[in-house]
């Protein structure tokens, strides 16, 4: 149920985001419309209702829209029945205005765009046909007038609501777009990740580590493999409690960061196990690996002045007899057990 109740807030949030980010696109492009419009109403002499109509459509229109989405218990759906509307209020101006072509150009090109961006085929498909209609029955009421020459006053300010909503469109796909990029980073970042204690995971150390393996036999390089196992682990959890435990794990995760300097390559490999890749001869890393035992050795924990951490490392360079990781992993592994058995706390 938690889940759910997650995913659903998840959902109703980003629904929400998508009514806040069409309310100022709506808001600008009916100011942005309204200009050839109201050219073309003082040509034709428009009765004061139209004028009426017009400051609904530019003053009121976008605010209820964006009040009648937001409090709806259906964010999204709501939303896309107000950009129907839109497309029904284009019809009607279209057909007051007397189907004055720019004008008309200008409406559908600006409410088509903003369809297809908002919701696809579907949605410009059903908006294509809302207008239609409302065109057509505002049309017939109006007895079907048809002046479809502008003047050269209207077409100017037909030309502005296309070219200004025409960057305002690209700004807001622009900056989604780079939305989009940086969580997908994050979610491979996540997913390479192991996010408690900030360290690469075992998938992403399997990648690295075959890296490893290739780019070494390729040129020749040192490619020297560390395990490291936190000794006595499950005692230090019994006695101390998980936390304690996990503040051990978050220490030496931080040392393998440490000691792995720019080229080295931490990861957890599993509950209290860690990898540390390194392309340096098998001395260095020897040095490497007992500056990190030491290290382990000297760490304090406030609250557990009983309490010395250690960690047994085993050590395996990587070998032509070597067919793959599995192989590399085994030799490290069996390094790691040999200085388990000479007492732990060894490398």
């Amino acid at each position: 149920m938690s889940q759910y109740r997650v995913a659903s807030s998840t959902a109703n949030a980003r629904a929400l985001a998508f009514v806040r980010r069409v309310h100022p696109m709506r808001m600008l492009g009916a100011w942005l419309l309204a200009l050839p419009y109201a050219s073309v109403m003082l040509e034709q002499r428009a009765p004061w209702g139209v004028w009426l109509a017009m400051g609904f459509n530019v003053l009121l229109w976008p605010h209820l829209a964006f009040l009648w989405a937001r409090s709806s218990r259906r964010p999204a759906a709501a939303e896309f029945r107000n950009l129907l509307l839109d497309a029904m209020l284009g019809g009607f101006w279209i057909a007051v205005s007397q189907v004055s072509l720019v004008p008309a150009v200008a409406t559908v090109s600006i409410l088509a765009a903003d369809r297809l961006a908002a919701g696809g085929w579907r949605l410009l498909g059903r908006a294509a046909l809302v207008m239609l209609v409302s065109f057509l029955l505002c049309w017939s009421a109006l007895g079907m007038p048809l002046q479809p020459v502008p003047t050269l006053r209207t077409l100017v300010l037909s030309m502005l609501p296309v070219f200004v909503y025409t960057l305002a469109l690209s700004h807001v796909t622009h900056r989604l777009g780079r939305q989009i990029v940086q969580q997908n980073r994050e979610l491979d970042r996540l997913n390479h990740t192991d996010t408690g204690l900030d360290l690469p995971n075992r998938r992403f150390f399997n990648q690295r580590a075959a890296d490893a393996i290739a780019q070494a036999r390729e040129h020749g390089h040192d490619a020297v493999l560390l395990l490291v196992d936190v000794d006595r682990f499950k005692s230090i959890n019994d006695r101390y409690g998980h936390g304690v435990g996990d503040q051990v794990l978050r220490q030496i995760a931080q040392l393998l960061h440490e000691q792995a300097g720019e080229d080295g390559f931490p990861a957890r490999i599993g509950g209290d196990e860690f990898a540390l890749l390194l392309a340096c001869p098998p001395a260095q890393a020897a040095a490497v690996a007992d500056s990190l035992r030491r290290a382990v050795a000297g760490l304090a924990l406030p609250h557990c002045p009983g309490l010395v951490p250690g960690v047994s490392i085993g050590m395996a360079a990587l070998e032509p007899g070597h067919r793959g990781l599995d192989d590399w992993m085994g030799a490290a592994d069996r390094a790691m057990y040999a200085a388990k058995a000479d007492g732990r706390g060894a490398a």
